[in-house]
């Protein structure tokens, strides 16, 4: 007697339409309650003259995006597999990619055949010993087909057809798809499951009206800008737009570079924020307009609104947006179809919540005018308690013509300390925590090492950074040490990193807590903003020892010790029980 395929952990929807295409094709089938709210689907039949139960069923588009995620993940694993395990798996993952074409097409015999077939290649791998069945297991069980025991049959499957739409690949072609391959857009049923576009009324009940409604782009306006995160890093790009929305996207391509580094690489965006109609409805607001709304596109050409086809990238990454409540426009109907489209749904935005975020005072305030000659110096007065007497030495300093971006004043103290005010940026270099964390430009190293060769940890050690070889002018090197003031807050920190040349006001994570500015979650991501204006950095040339630092220990006693001598030193003020070692 053969064995039934089996299909588990279906919705009532799937199993009923398990059954149908069966039972269309002749074989019997039973359907079962699991008893926690899923579904058996058993085929029992055998097909005409194979010796085998019927072809399976139709797969859905996320069952397969789902299978295709957890087979690039080994791909991908810090242990990577065998010659022979990769070789198979990848072959596995083009069948599974001729599916996606054959569903978007809505060929569901060519989209079975080719799972039947994926399906193959797994047991396969299972019965040829290549892998254990713990490895192969999540995989089918995407599909919801069950792992056969070494040694039993997977049911053979005709060779998948092309799909009915060109821009695809066939299970057998040797050519890897591109990103950037138009493939047709899948049925509505098989993406946004529980998710839909977001209205005009839910949005202007949560956030109000975001500035002027305009054919083109304005700009955001009024109480809606405590809200706006400007130029976030979210990994492959960086964005400007609502708080939560920054943040979510943070997550979909953290979710996404762990599962498929070169979809992660390719993907480009034509825009976030943007203050505008619809285009064609124009008497109401874009999503775009309140940054909630983003466009994606791979390749050089976008997607036409109004095309029935998607990039292939964004057909993958559809699954990641979905599972982080983002609503994919190729869900749109007539000419508002938009498969580069991405938007919080409105289930999401509705448990969004309707005060700023707990870090979006990290955001901004509407673009300064450009910043004047290098003349004088801006200072809180509560940084002006702070840095004493050094006040006035800063507005006798020798200014530096140099401009750099956020820097707002630079200059020489008479006694040849360097004084700067800036914005400060965040670096997460030398943390051992650091890769995947939320900065996308981490590195495991720092330019300043210990007598190991061990690095400093942003995370525990507060260090300021600068940029090329600009400093050597000023006689600093690296390991001298800095006093950083930002309205109440004063702290010290040591010149551990070298950075870009056009860029000066950097500083590690540390620090940047020490300054009251927490940039990491509870979760272990980081928020990867920096801070407005008005960050005053004194560095002190010759500061460093003549040894260099035997450990992370001895460097914060020092920096603490030898940092608050010289900031009184030069008239600084120390707050009363400041400790900060």
């Amino acid at each position: 007697m053969v064995s039934p395929i089996v299909f588990t952990g279906l919705t009532l929807d799937q199993a009923n339409a398990t059954a149908k295409f069966q039972s269309d094709r002749g074989a019997k089938v039973t359907v079962k309650a699991d008893g926690a709210g899923t579904y058996t689907v058993e085929v029992t039949e055998l097909a005409p003259g194979s010796g085998q139960p019927a072809a399976i069923a139709p797969p859905t588009f996320s069952q397969v995006a789902d299978a295709m995620r957890k087979i690039i993940a080994q791909l991908n694993a810090d242990q990577p597999p065998s010659l022979a395990l990769k070789q198979s798996l990848t072959a596995a993952n083009q069948k599974l990619l001729a599916a996606v074409d054959a569903i978007a097409s809505a060929d569901v015999v060519a989209a079975a055949a080719a799972v039947g077939d994926a399906a193959k290649q797994l047991q396969d791998i299972i019965d040829s010993g290549t892998a254990n069945v713990d490895s192969i297991q999540p995989i089918l069980g995407s599909l919801g087909i069950a792992v056969k025991s070494p040694g039993a049959a997977v049911p053979a499957q005709p060779p998948a057809k092309p799909p009915a739409s060109g821009g695809g690949t066939t299970g057998g072609s040797n050519i890897a798809p591109s990103f950037s391959d138009r493939v047709p857009i899948p049925p509505r049923n098989q993406m946004n499951i529980g998710l839909s576009a977001c209205k005009e009324s839910t949005m202007l009940a949560k956030f109000g009206r975001p500035g002027e409604l305009t054919r083109d782009c304005s700009a955001a306006k009024g109480a809606f800008l405590s809200r706006v995160r400007q130029k976030f890093d979210v990994g492959p790009f960086k964005v400007t737009g609502l708080d939560y929305a920054v943040e979510s996207l943070l997550q979909v391509f953290s979710d996404v570079r762990k599962d498929n580094q070169l979809l992660y690489d390719q993907v480009k965006n034509e825009g976030m924020l943007c203050v505008r109609a619809r285009r064609h409805t124009q008497d109401h607001f874009s999503n775009h307009s309140w940054g909630t709304a983003i466009d994606i596109f791979f390749g050089t050409e976008v997607v036409p609104q109004g095309a029935g086809l998607a990039h292939r990238g964004n057909l993958l990454l559809s699954p990641y947006f979905n599972q982080h409540g983002w609503y994919w426009g190729a869900g749109f109907s007539g000419d508002s179809v938009d498969s580069m489209h991405f938007e919080l749904a409105d289930e999401t935005i509705a448990r969004i919540p309707s005060e700023p975020m707990f870090d979006a005072a990290l955001v901004p305030q509407p673009a300064a005018a450009p910043a004047p000659a290098i003349t004088g110096f801006q200072v809180d007065p509560k940084a002006a308690a702070l840095l004493g007497d050094i006040v006035a030495l800063i507005d006798n300093a020798q200014p530096i013509r140099q401009r750099f971006a956020g820097v707002s004043f630079a200059g020489t103290l008479s006694s040849g300390q360097l004084a700067f005010q800036s914005e400060l940026q965040l670096d997460t270099d030398g943390w051992p925590d650091g890769k995947d964390r939320g900065d996308s430009t981490w590195q495991p190293d720092t330019t300043l090492q210990y007598t190991d060769g061990s690095y400093v940890n942003a995370n525990a050690v507060p260090y300021f950074v600068l940029p090329g070889s600009w400093f050597s002018q000023f006689g600093i090197k690296v390991g001298d040490l800095g006093a950083i003031v930002y309205k109440d807050k004063l702290a010290f920190a040591v010149f551990a990193d070298v950075g870009p040349k056009s860029k000066l006001g950097e500083a590690s994570l540390k620090l940047f807590r020490q300054l009251g500015e927490e940039r990491l979650r509870l979760n272990g991501q980081v928020i990867n903003s920096g801070m407005g204006g008005g960050v005053t950095t004194i560095v002190f040339p010759g500061s460093k020892p003549d040894a260099a630092y035997q450990n992370e220990g001895e460097l914060l006693n020092y920096i603490h010790g030898r940092g608050s001598a010289l900031f009184a030193q030069l008239g600084g003020h120390m707050p009363d029980g400041f400790d900060q070692v």
